[in-house]
């Protein structure tokens, strides 16, 4: 499985195609299913049935399921490992998948009715930058939806890749967009973690015997993840990151 990053091991344990945090209705409700929720808590905002743009779409897994509720949907993210992966994995043929980096991607004649953008916010240095990308690429009425980490204290961005809580309330108001909601669900994804981990404890030699003919150092690797999974999940536990579900609406068309 050539992908970068982690995501061969997630993919390992949840065969979601899915690199995100998962929304938990409730603490019986297990990984898998939760990694499906977390896009479609806002799906009752995108216009009906109009195309979607998912951004940093990763291995797919959000733009296969927009598809199947009937979003036509196209994928963007700059790995041609990860592009490969989503096209031989997709679900319908109505999904799409492009390589290429948000920043570079032109605004299209028959443009979007929602942009997605899942825990890719802390990829762009500059927050208002990458709304105005956005919004460029909707239709007027169109709506951003944002699921991330931000960052509740003052806390230099060099230490901690989030931006702050506040950020998406004054890029929206210097572009002239309107936030329909800024929502805190921390609690509800907060479950992801402790649920990753104890997969990992349970599948562990599977998971290294699969995976390690193509990635010789993935004990190595796997070990670096629970590290830096556990970091992330004392941050949110202390306070310091926030997860939030954000819509944003574009309303005169740019």
């Amino acid at each position: 499985m050539h992908l970068p990053h982690s995501l061969p091991i997630y993919e390992s344990l949840t065969r979601s195609g899915h690199y995100h945090f998962g929304y938990f209705s409730s603490t019986k409700q297990n990984l898998r299913s939760a990694l499906d929720d977390l896009p479609l808590t806002q799906l009752h905002r995108l216009p009906h049935r109009e195309r979607v743009l998912d951004v940093g779409c990763g291995i797919g897994g959000t733009t296969d399921l927009l598809t199947q509720r009937g979003f036509p949907t196209l994928g963007v993210d700059p790995s041609r490992e990860s592009i490969a992966y989503a096209c031989g994995r997709r679900a319908t043929p109505m999904t799409k998948f492009v390589r290429r980096r948000f920043e570079q991607l032109r605004p299209q004649p028959a443009r979007f009715g929602a942009v997605m953008m899942v825990e890719v916010t802390q990829h762009f240095a500059c927050l208002t930058r990458a709304l105005a990308r956005a919004a460029h690429m909707l239709q007027p009425g169109g709506v951003i939806v944002i699921h991330d980490l931000f960052v509740v204290p003052d806390l230099p961005r060099d230490r901690v890749p989030y931006h702050q809580r506040s950020a998406l309330q004054e890029a929206a108001r210097e572009l002239g967009l309107e936030v329909l909601t800024q929502e805190a669900i921390t609690e509800h994804v907060t479950p992801t973690v402790p649920q990753l981990l104890q997969l990992l404890r349970k599948y562990r030699r599977r998971v290294v015997h699969g995976l390690r003919p193509d990635r010789p150092d993935v004990e190595a690797e796997i070990r670096e993840l629970e590290t830096n999974l556990q970091v992330l999940h004392d941050a949110i536990r202390n306070g310091d990151l926030v997860y939030e579900s954000c819509v944003i609406r574009n309303p005169g068309g740019w």
